[in-house]
């Protein structure tokens, strides 16, 4: 496979410095006339081949206002990956050299290998055709048009055509059995006016008659003796031919025996073991496959999955967002938790010291009843008067303190002055009665009461403080419980949005959710696994149907039956092969006649001695009557005499020898028209039924289907079916159809040359085609090109129109001026 990757011209005719890239499958080189179409194409010729000698008529296009003549080009190759190849004027036809892509160079032996031994001349009869062909075509008479098609199916171009046509002039030119002006009618006129003139002489000369009746005796005898040397010498020949080919005969017949033997195994499906083999291979391992999937016990993920409640598994959306927001969610709940706990702990913590501190209050209470006297009632009621009074001022104390401060704030923003003052007065005088209701107190304590009575004072601050402490705490559990609330909102809402269902605790979320993630990718295994289990399944089924196929196929029910029965198979082949191989061997030997007549159990060597033993003893007599025939030249030349008998006779052996030259030369043309006649007829039976075949498909293509069938040429006539059943010769068909027949055939023809996938190179051969045939040739073109690529010229902007997937290069005069 050779495709061009891209054109660099460093100077070809008048193009300097152009470099194109090329498509790897079509690309079209549009156009005007003397935009450099045909220089490129000439530059793809000779970088790959060379630059013409000036021997040669071809033009050379080398540049003349520029002293750069050459360039490279890019290609892609299978074997060899991408290499450049860059040809420039040094020697005759150009230096090359050869750029492979692991940095390795070469020249032009490199290149050869490369192109795989494939030459010019080839290469622009089977990848390269242009307009000329089908001009060719409108020059033609109707009866030279079948032969012009045929000829171009076989080698590009009318080159047979014009061999035949030539030889065939040259042999009219030679003889013709009525005809006076060709050469050898001419000459055997000549040669009887110089036996006229000779005979003359003969009546003059009775003993030199004699003498020549003798000679011609001797020479007839000569003439027979060489005849039967001849015939000896083809009969030798014959039997050498009969004693190769009776080995090769009878080993055919054995061949034949073992095939005749077999001919019961003959409906065996083609490559029947084979294919056994192969759906045995693959159902082996597809087999352990399945018992694989059938010891699978359920996941113990799924079964958690099932214990927690979770249902639809598959529904729920996990993502890396949710999984942030459970681990988000888990910590707050752990952080929560941890705070409950020191809440729970704080709240003990105060409540015994609150609870403390009121059994405290109320054992010094106790303590300061019990130390006060009983005769002292009047007192103790006083005192109680002044505790419940002073209570009743610490009571209100704070209220009137707030009021105070208020009244003190709002004179200060209104600027007034008097509620200042008052706000002043009333804070002092607050201040004032407790202080003179606490004295009065105290004045009626004892020393022991007013010992208690400040231990009660100190333990009632801390009372208060401690109640301060316990109603922080419950604010805080409070707050606490907000936010667990607000917590299991937004778990809910979460568990809502992915869909989420079952009973899960929340300091579990995140790791559930994991668990989650884990079951389901455990569940697309699960689910796929059973889906390969089931084209596995498949699978099975359908190789056991294809071995019951083989099986019917055979006409067999069991294995080791089809087994022995394609053995049985695989020897008649073999044996089918060996029987064509030496009947190509025996027919490329002897002709069929002789072998007709071959006899396989004769003793061809004994027969071969004695065909020897016949040619010595006529090869001695041959010599005697030589000799005997040179004595009488002798008295024939002593009794000629004088000039003009001798200028007779040399003249007539001269017309004798150029006769004789002259037939030499017509058998000569004779052989040549038949050696064309059999290789033709060779390769109509070997070759052209490929070509046709191929043609056929494009032809129907191009013609929409109006023709379908095309038939190999009998007597160099090519026949075309119409959709109708109404065939064709190919003088027949209209001028255009005839040019799609040779399209057809020329791509058809460099289909079959797999062995070169080259590049076509195709120069305007649909510039004649209407609209809709010039549509599907482009079509055809571009479903071609995916097998080998295809450069296409032309100058006209309606065929680039009709490319679909092709790369188009616009050339302009720009390029050729510049």
């Amino acid at each position: 496979m050779m495709k061009v990757r891209k054109i660099n011209i460093y100077g070809y005719g008048k193009l300097q410095s152009v470099e194109i890239v090329i498509s790897p499958e079509f690309q079209i080189f549009y156009g005007e006339n003397e935009a450099g179409k045909t220089t490129i194409m000439s530059f793809l010729r000779h970088v790959l081949f060379g630059f013409p000698t000036k021997v040669q008529s071809e033009r050379s296009y080398e540049p003349k206002t520029s002293s750069a003549y050459g360039g490279s080009l890019e290609v892609e190759t299978a074997e060899h990956g991408v290499v450049v190849i860059e040809r420039i004027k040094k020697s005759a036809t150009g230096d090359v050299t050869v750029y492979f892509e692991d940095g390795s160079t070469g020249g032009e032996k490199e290149l050869t290998g490369l192109l795989e031994g494939i030459n010019k001349e080839l290469y622009e009869a089977i990848f390269s055709f242009n307009i000329d062909g089908l001009q060719k075509l409108s020059q033609l008479r109707e009866e030279n048009l079948g032969d012009y098609l045929l000829s171009s199916s076989m080698t590009g171009t009318d080159v047979v055509r014009k061999v035949e046509a030539r030889l065939e002039k040259e042999q009219e030119g030679l003889y013709k059995p009525s005809g006076k002006k060709p050469l050898i009618n001419g000459q055997i006129q000549e040669l009887r006016s110089v036996y006229d003139n000779y005979a003359k002489w003969q009546k003059q000369l009775k003993e030199y008659d004699a003498l020549t009746e003798e000679k011609e005796e001797a020479l007839t005898k000569l003439a027979q003796l060489e005849e039967e040397r001849k015939s000896l010498q083809q009969d030798s020949k014959e039997i050498q031919l009969k004693q190769a080919v009776q080995p090769l005969l009878l080993e055919k017949q054995k061949y034949q025996a073992i095939q005749k033997s077999y001919e019961d195994s003959a409906e065996f499906p083609v490559d029947g073991i084979k294919r056994l083999d192969g759906i045995i291979t693959q159902l082996q391992p597809l087999k352990l496959q399945y018992e694989a999937f059938r010891e699978e016990e359920p996941s113990p993920i799924n079964q958690q999955m099932e214990s927690l409640g979770i249902t639809n598994l598959p529904k729920i959306e996990v993502n890396y967002v949710v999984k942030e927001q459970c681990r988000e969610y888990s910590q707050q709940f752990l952080v929560l938790q941890a705070q409950k706990e020191q809440i729970d702990q704080l709240f003990t913590a105060k409540k015994d010291v609150l609870e403390k501190s009121e059994h405290t209050i109320a054992t010094l209470k106790d303590k300061r009843q019990k130390a006060r006297p009983d005769n002292r009632s009047g007192r103790k009621a006083t005192t109680n008067g002044l505790e419940k009074r002073i209570e009743q001022i610490r009571q209100f104390t704070p209220f009137f303190i707030f009021a105070s401060l208020m009244m003190f704030i709002v004179g200060i923003l209104l600027s007034q002055l008097p509620t200042i003052v008052s706000s002043l007065l009333l804070f002092v005088a607050l201040v004032l009665l407790y202080m003179v209701t606490k004295q009065e107190n105290q004045e009626m304590l004892t020393e022991e009461e007013r010992k208690i009575q400040g231990m009660l004072e100190l333990e009632e601050l801390q009372l208060r403080q401690a109640e301060y402490d316990y109603e922080a705490v419950v604010r805080k559990y409070e707050d606490w419980e907000g936010s667990m609330r607000d917590l299991e909102r937004n778990v809910t809402n979460l568990k809502r949005k992915i869909g989420l269902s079952g009973n899960i605790p929340i300091g579990q979320l995140s790791y559930i959710i994991e668990k989650i993630e884990q079951a389901q990718a455990e569940y697309k295994r699960t689910q796929q696994a059973i889906r390969k289990k089931q084209q596995i399944q498949r699978d099975i089924q359908l190789l056991q149907e294809e071995c019951m196929q083989l099986f019917v196929k055979a006409g067999v029910r069991e294995e080791e039956v089809f087994r022995i029965k394609g053995e049985r198979k695989q020897q008649y082949e073999e044996a089918q092969k060996q029987v064509v191989l030496l009947t190509g061997q025996v027919q490329s030997i002897a002709p069929n006649e002789l072998l007709q007549e071959t006899d396989l159990h004769e003793n061809y060597e004994m027969l071969l001695e004695e065909k020897e033993k016949s040619l010595v003893a006529q090869a001695a007599e041959e010599r005697s009557l030589q000799g005997y025939l040179a004595e009488i030249q002798a008295k024939m030349k002593q009794m000629e005499e004088g000039s003009t008998y001798q200028s007779v006779i040399y003249d007539m052996e001269m017309k004798k020898a150029h006769l004789k030259d002259l037939i030499k030369r017509w058998g000569s043309v004779i052989l040549a028209k038949e050696l064309l006649r059999r290789t033709k007829e060779m390769y109509q039976e070997k070759r052209l039924p490929q070509i046709f075949q191929q043609a056929e498909k494009y032809f129907h293509y191009l013609t929409d289907g109006e023709y379908h069938t095309l038939f190999l040429p009998k007597d160099n006539q090519i026949q075309v079916e119409r959709k109708d059943g109404q065939r064709f010769m190919a003088e027949e068909l209209s001028r255009g159809t005839a040019e799609q027949l040779y399209l057809s055939l020329r791509l058809a023809l460099a289909s079959t040359y797999t062995r070169h996938p080259y590049p076509l190179i195709l120069d305007d051969p649909l510039v004649n085609f209407d609209q809709q045939r010039a549509s599907r040739a482009m079509k055809l073109l571009e479903e071609i090109s995916k097998e080998r690529q295809i450069l296409f010229f032309t100058c006209h902007e309606h065929l680039v129109s009709l490319g679909e997937e092709v790369e188009i290069a616009h050339l302009s005069q720009d390029m050729v001026n510049r």
